[in-house]
């Protein structure tokens, strides 16, 4: 499939840059009046749904670099700007604040950049060169964003009416198809995990086919924790949504409506260069506990599949059949367990949860989890 573009349709104070973010042009904006530092300055940027800029090689950075003689009152931020690299504590390396890979860099050859945390990288336009710093430091700042949808609520957004239904979104400029959930809570949803049967086996995907998803994105599917962790920084804030239904352990009725449950979480998953580490918290919802003995408990713990276990008990996965999921320990329940373990599933192993209002194992006959940024 083909995707064609002639220019974007900017905000205001934004410029058009044609050669830059794969071949869909980008809009930047320079922000020359109200210095920040490094990390405010990338908060402004994901309010207006975008990121501190990222430069994936010389073309783009030249762009930019051409920039200075666009932009009303450069002077006033001599020369420096800050863009979207900084060190990193995990990889003891630089990374794009977008999540996209480090595969271009325009230091001085005779400088390597300081291993220091808590530094960030501007780019000085009088030498075409950029230079570490600390994050503290205040200084002019350059945002980029697409004029394209970046998530399904930017689309419910323009069109009220929209269905729910396969649509197109940009994560970090990339066209990518998704389910999008346009009914529960308001819609906007996009959809990422979907259970409806053992049809599909969850347990036993290796770490790749959890990085880049498997399923058919509609039914029986994992979206895939690249996109799940693009997605999550292109926003200042995301929530997720979990919804329950059904318990197999109810052998009269299933899925009588009190077998129903949901909860929503504030919700980020880092790159994977940090093991795509979840961060959770604000549990809201019947689906969740007073904060600890929920899925909260999971809150900084790194993914972990059968093929790489990053949970301090490796019979979660190897004996208990939890599958890809976020375990300390093994957690109160995987979504992604198999359907029918080897293990009694009411000791809350395989596709299992656990619910703390009334205290209960549930054994759930579907699952669904969806995710979408928040705008108040």
């Amino acid at each position: 499939m083909f995707y064609i573009t002639f220019s974007l349709e900017c905000p205001d104070k934004y410029y058009y840059i044609q050669n830059y973010g794969n071949n869909y042009g980008e809009c930047v904006h320079v922000e020359v009046n109200d210095p920040l530092n490094f990390d405010s300055a990338q908060k402004i940027c994901r309010k207006g749904n975008g990121n501190l800029v990222t430069i994936l090689n010389a073309i783009e950075n030249n762009e930019i670099l051409n920039l200075e003689n666009n932009v009303k009152n450069f002077e006033l931020c001599n020369g420096k700007i800050w863009i979207g690299l900084e060190f990193s504590n995990y990889t003891n390396n630089y990374q794009w604040v977008s999540g996209q890979d480090n595969i271009y860099t325009n230091f001085p050859t005779q400088q390597s950049p300081s291993p220091i945390p808590d530094t960030g990288v501007y780019f000085d336009f009088t030498k075409n060169k950029w230079y570490s710093i600390s994050k503290s430091t205040k200084m002019c700042y350059m945002c980029e964003v697409s004029d394209n949808p970046q998530s399904c609520l930017q689309i419910k957004g323009k069109n009220s009416s929209a269905q729910t239904g396969f649509y197109t979104i940009y994560i970090q400029n990339k066209p990518t198809k998704v389910f999008c959930d346009m009914n529960v809570n308001g819609g906007g949803w996009v959809r990422i995990q979907d259970r409806e049967n053992e049809s599909m086996s969850f347990w036993n995907k290796t770490w790749n086919e959890y990085k880049t998803g498997f399923g058919n994105g509609e039914t029986n599917f994992w979206l895939g924790n690249e996109l799940i962790s693009l997605f999550t920084n292109s926003f200042e804030k995301v929530e997720m949504l979990i919804q329950i239904r059904g318990d197999r352990l109810d052998k009269v009725d299933p899925m009588v409506s009190s077998n129903y449950w949901s909860g929503t979480f504030t919700f980020n998953l880092l790159p994977e260069y940090t093991d795509y580490t979840i961060q959770i918290s604000n549990a809201t919802g019947n689906a969740t506990g007073n904060g600890w003995d929920d899925f909260s408990y999971s809150n900084g713990w790194k993914f972990s599949t059968i093929d790489n276990i990053n949970s301090p008990y490796p019979p979660c996965l190897t004996q208990f059949h939890m599958g890809g999921w976020w375990y300390n320990y093994c957690g109160f329940g995987s979504l992604n367990g198999q359907y029918n373990p080897p293990i009694a599933e009411d000791r809350g192993y395989g596709f299992s949860w656990s619910i703390t209002e009334p205290t209960r194992i549930v054994n759930p006959v579907k699952s669904r989890i969806a995710i979408r940024e928040v705008t108040y």
